[in-house]
């Protein structure tokens, strides 16, 4: 989806609010949870200077949690000693990759779910179990239904809360493109469900996109519903009329009624101001934070997520496992996103509640921000207005094709987060 016209995102507020209006239901907002009485500060959140913060933006960076740290030269070592529970949501290709996707590591346990009576290839070497299950609720009731019925039965003594990590994949290859974002090797997503955060996305934010955060603000994500979703009909061979009759939820008409009836009655603090979203299914979590959450939470889902195949749960438990499955974020994290989140996306489909920036000194650090105005004055202001339109007056769509931008051209759009392809898209395409 293009970001046409997001409307202009609120001061910074404070984070203790009386209340916050959740999916069209007034429920009491969470205390602040702060971890350490030392007082905490973010010199900025999209940078290479501030070790404590520099990550945070896009979630691609935290304070390391390894209790073992010293004990092994790097972190890379570190990872290939813990054990890894993975759950794969299978429905037709093969599994091949997953070979070389976490050769080298320690995979305690490999569960595969299959739903749709397609065949598994997978390596033998990989010793994994393999369970066929009703085609409902696609990856999000596979992984709900794991958490809640299959986990246990994988730990052992050797897991540890601190150090166990579970990785959650389709079987698509993880690397197919996805909008203005890059996929993460299976070293660096460990990495992040290593460390304080305890939650690692595959899907993370391009690396010259400066302005996408991971973070959203949960009042409008909250109000995230779809009409409908026909992704896979045909390749599935699915009537669409039929699909689209019970895509709809008859219980849920939002994501924030249906975050209700996942937590209401098992903890009055689960409402969070600002939350981390994982697109496209693709993650992993530490042991610890996975048990943060009580049993009956899973339970739930994979209850809410049995309905059928292709409906709007599904969705709305896209993106919450991020926010279920990662350390809540303290206040002067918020803090620092809030202070530099310049816009929010205000639509209901799509990404609602996505904190947008402008980059700056304060928040990108001195260095980027500097790189980044010698690339605006390289392209110029010719280039920058080429890729904007005025929805509402219906001026024409301006366009210099990729190939036919200067090489300097070229290399300054990079840095801004440009690519050929991106670059020669159009709008509504």
């Amino acid at each position: 989806d293009k970001l046409k016209t997001p409307v202009a995102f609120e001061e910074a507020r404070s984070v203790k609010r009386e209340g916050i209006l959740l999916g069209g239901s007034q429920i009491a907002a969470s205390p602040t949870i702060t971890t350490s009485t030392e007082k905490k500060n973010c010199e900025c959140i999209s940078c290479e200077e501030d070790e404590l913060c520099g990550g945070l933006w896009k979630a691609e960076r935290f304070p390391p949690l390894i209790a073992s740290a010293k004990k092994h030269r790097n972190l890379e070592q570190d990872l290939k000693t813990r054990r890894l529970h993975v759950i794969v949501s299978h429905c037709e290709s093969d599994l091949e990759w997953l070979h070389s996707y976490t050769e080298g590591f320690n995979i305690a346990s490999l569960h595969i779910v299959s739903k749709c009576n397609k065949n598994v290839s997978v390596d033998p070497g990989l010793n994994a179990m393999i369970e066929t299950y009703e085609n409902v609720g696609r990856c999000d009731h596979t992984y709900a239904y794991y958490l809640s019925q299959v986990l246990d039965s994988k730990l052992t003594s050797f897991d540890d809360d601190d150090r166990s990590i579970v990785v959650f994949l389709k079987d698509k290859d993880y690397t197919e493109d996805y909008p203005f974002h890059q996929s993460l090797n299976f070293t660096k997503l460990l990495t992040l469900a290593a460390s304080k955060n305890g939650f690692g996305c595959v899907r993370a934010i391009k690396e010259n996109d400066y302005a996408f955060s991971a973070y959203h603000e949960m009042e409008k994500l909250a109000l995230f519903k779809m009409k409908d979703y026909k992704i896979g009909d045909s390749k599935y061979d699915r009537d669409p009329d039929e699909t689209l009759s019970v895509f709809n939820s008859p219980d849920f008409n939002n994501l924030g009624s249906y975050l209700i009836g996942l937590m209401s009655g098992l903890t009055d603090d689960f409402q969070q101001e600002v939350v981390p979203v994982c697109y496209t299914g693709y993650f992993a979590a530490s042991l610890g934070n996975i048990k943060k959450q009580k049993k009956e939470v899973w339970n739930r889902a994979a209850k809410f997520l049995s309905r059928a195949d292709n409906i709007a749960e599904g969705h709305f438990m896209e993106r919450l496992w991020a926010m279920l499955l990662s350390t809540p974020l303290e206040s002067y994290q918020i803090k620092a996103l809030k202070n530099c989140a310049s816009k929010v996306v205000s639509r209901e489909e799509s990404w609602p509640g996505r904190l947008l920036k402008a980059v700056s000194e304060e928040c990108d650090g001195e260095a980027t921000a500097k790189k980044f105005r010698e690339a605006i004055s390289k392209v110029g202001q010719r280039y920058v207005l080429s890729h904007e339109i005025d929805v509402e007056s219906g001026s024409e769509w301006r366009q210099d094709w990729w190939e036919d931008l200067p090489e300097e051209i070229q290399e300054a759009l990079l840095f801004l987060g440009w690519d050929k392809a991106l670059w020669n898209l159009q709008p509504y395409e």
